[in-house]
């Protein structure tokens, strides 16, 4: 029986993430996310299939996941609920299912980008990166792993 059960936990934490565990990103999404992560740091990144440097991004959170489990990091694809099993594909692959992941969910992607920040214009990838305090601020094209820990640092 301990060896079935063995087993099928194996082939359950092997089972590649389903479109079906990705949420809809919708306008009130970040206000929960936020929400739900209130009095810790966090970082929600943005990307999307159509972005090469996305790709070494969630490459990235893929490794300092592992080494840091405390790390709350959300990920976001701005492709639409009509591309979920690809994402849920590509974020397979790249080692991240994981992470807490969610994919817009709205015909009106700008009004859900001006809900997210003012002033983002759709540039990818883009991360915010959330203090315990609540502070965020957002930047645009590819995060190093240095700032990062930098990051981490300042708010442990």
């Amino acid at each position: 029986m301990r060896f079935f059960i063995t087993f099928v936990f194996a082939l359950f934490i092997a089972m590649p993430l389903k479109a079906g565990d990705i949420n809809a990103f919708k306008r009130g999404s970040l206000a929960k996310i936020v929400a739900q992560h209130s009095g810790t740091p966090f970082i929600v990144s943005y990307w999307s299939i159509d972005c090469p440097p996305c790709f070494k991004e969630l490459k990235m959170w893929a490794s300092l996941s592992q080494k840091f489990a405390t790390l709350s990091i959300i990920l976001v694809s701005t492709d639409g609920m009509e591309k979920q099993d690809l994402v849920a594909a590509t974020l397979a692959e790249l080692g991240v299912t994981e992470l807490e992941s969610w994919v817009f969910a709205e015909s009106m992607v700008e009004r859900l980008r001006f809900n997210i920040d003012p002033h983002w214009y759709g540039e990818l990838p883009r991360t915010y990166f959330y203090s315990k305090r609540g502070e965020k601020y957002g930047v645009s094209g590819l995060i190093q792993a240095q700032q990062v820990l930098a990051w981490m640092q300042d708010n442990s």
